[in-house]
């Protein structure tokens, strides 16, 4: 027993076949090279898509925020008129009940020299009743 070693190696184990050995080639291959290139490639077309992405990502989101300002701007441009017209209505009114007030003073005017054109008539009867 002095000399046997107790560590289990696969061959020890029965059922077990051994891996096949891997050569390290000490150069790449042409496949691992055109592989090599194929993902340089491929990664250079991704992050120039990718860039392309952003890019129109970042155009659509400025294009939203310019919407929404000129839709802010004309919400406030609207509530503007809207208070322009109540105020050109309450101004409307009142001329409309300014307009009545002068046509009833014309009447009134128009009665006062019909008044006075009978009081004149009346004081020339009286006149000529006196005479």
């Amino acid at each position: 027993m002095a000399g046997r070693s107790l560590c289990l190696t696969r061959s020890s184990v029965p059922g077990t076949p051994f891996p096949p050995p891997v050569q390290q080639p000490s150069t790449p291959g042409p496949d691992l090279l055109a592989l090599e290139e194929e993902y340089k490639r491929l990664n250079a077309e991704l992050q120039a898509k990718t860039a392309d992405v952003v890019q129109q990502a970042k155009e659509i989101i400025d294009i939203a925020n310019e919407e929404h300002k000129k839709i802010e701007v004309l919400k406030s441009e609207n509530k503007k008129l809207e208070k322009q017209k109540g105020e050109l209505m309450i101004g409307f009114k009142k001329q409309l009940k300014l307009i009545d007030v002068l046509k009833r003073q014309k009447m009134h005017i128009e009665a006062a020299k019909m008044l006075s054109f009978t009081e004149e008539e009346f004081m020339k009867a009286l006149e000529w009743g006196n005479s």
